[in-house]
């Protein structure tokens, strides 16, 4: 067992891997209110979200298998409080057209893959996505605008693919032809980065991942785009991150590795980046074992402040530029305190504190990049429920 992280030895940080993993699990035993509730963050207060990152986690790396009665626990909790969120918080609005409880879903459906319970409530999992099934698609894309990489499009577009393949592959209803335009409307919308939209570039690729990770699991093969990935590997700043602000994002930095390990791995330049990110995420662990947003970054600190400062000097392309110097206002002027989303709203998290999303997200990142630059066996346990954390 690796006792401690070998700083000295950086280039052979998977070394180190195995320590990070071991801490990570620690943070989720932490993060544990009772059997079945989880914390976000740092404030006690249970979460269905951090529910579903934490069986994410446990599902992915924990050596311990939970017991048949443990996992009926969790899937009950799991199911109740989805229920709860759709049919007293949204019902009988339309609550396929916001973004929340279809996320939560989503979130619940591969919460309850990894416990191995969906089969149990199919029953009332089929009541819960038959909205869905009956969605015009043409008037669905329109209305979110799922082609243009505005925010909330990617997850939109995600969203009802994984209903339709879900319905498909485990409820065996038909929804082969709403899956195949899904597919072609797609292909057809793609832009010369063999992406969504034309925003921004950070909008773009980070957007686009959701889409991306329901063709990774249809098998569908759009990922081989040289200028996408060139135009990733130059957004790595300094500290070795691809999102719009010091430290990276969780989401940002995973998407753009998961889009960059999607890729050809015998690309020199895409493991010399990847494994630059890799080291420097591996010294970015919180003492409590879990991951931030930002690592150490307190946007009304001077030191934060250089920090963005650098990352906008040394920026490689300069239509990059624009949107960086945005994203600083927007921080300062919404969010210079604590970063808050839905998922950890009312928590005061800060950028810098541990929560379990991100923590779930920077070390699945870490693994994906092991898996595609080593030949070496590690404690990986694969999701192959489609979505987010979907593994081939």
């Amino acid at each position: 067992m690796i006792s401690k992280i070998d700083n000295k030895s950086s280039n052979n940080y998977i070394n180190n891997y195995q320590f990070v993993i071991e801490k990570y699990l620690n943070y989720i035993n932490y993060q544990r209110l009772n059997k079945t509730d989880f914390a976000f963050s740092n404030i006690k207060k249970t979460s269905p979200y951090a529910r579903c990152f934490a069986i994410f986690g446990l599902y992915n790396f924990s050596f311990q298998v939970l017991s048949e009665h443990e996992k009926d626990l969790l899937a009950l909790a799991v199911m109740k409080d989805l229920e709860s969120f759709i049919f007293h918080k949204f019902y009988p609005k339309d609550f396929y057209n916001y973004k929340a409880p279809s996320q939560l879903l989503n979130f619940s459906l591969t919460a309850l893959y990894c416990l191995g319970r969906l089969n149990k409530y199919e029953r009332k999992l089929r009541l819960i996505i038959d909205p869905y099934l009956k969605i015009n698609l043409k008037s669905y894309f329109f209305d979110h605008k799922v082609f243009t990489s505005e925010p909330r499009s990617g997850n939109f577009a995600m969203f009802i693919a994984v209903i339709l393949i879900y319905a498909r592959d485990w409820l065996k209803i038909d929804t082969q032809n709403q899956i195949n335009y899904w597919v072609e409307s797609h292909i057809k919308n793609l832009n010369k980065y063999s992406l969504w939209g034309n925003n921004d570039f950070y909008s773009q690729y980070q957007s686009s991942y959701h889409q991306y990770e329901i063709f990774n699991y249809l098998k569908i093969d759009i990922f081989d785009n040289k200028k996408l990935i060139r135009n990733i590997i130059n957004l790595q700043d300094f500290e070795g991150h691809y999102g719009p602000y010091p430290g990276g994002g969780g989401c940002y930095d995973f998407d753009a590795i998961k889009i960059l390990t999607l890729s050809d791995n015998n690309d020199e330049e895409i493991k010399k980046s990847i494994n630059i990110f890799a080291k420097e995420l591996i010294k970015e662990q919180n003492k409590n074992g879990g991951f931030s947003e930002s690592y150490k970054f307190y946007p009304l600190k001077l030191k934060s402040q250089i920090r963005y400062l650098i990352k906008i000097i040394s920026i490689k392309n300069i239509d990059n530029l624009l949107p960086l110097i945005k994203q600083y206002f927007y921080i300062m002027l919404k969010n210079p305190i604590f970063y808050n989303n839905h998922f950890c709203i009312h928590t005061s998290k800060k950028w810098s504190d541990s929560d379990l999303w991100n923590s779930w997200f920077r070390v699945l990142a870490l693994t994906n990049v092991i898996l595609f630059s080593e030949n070496q066996k590690i404690n990986f346990r694969k999701i192959k429920f489609p979505g987010i954390g979907y593994s081939e």
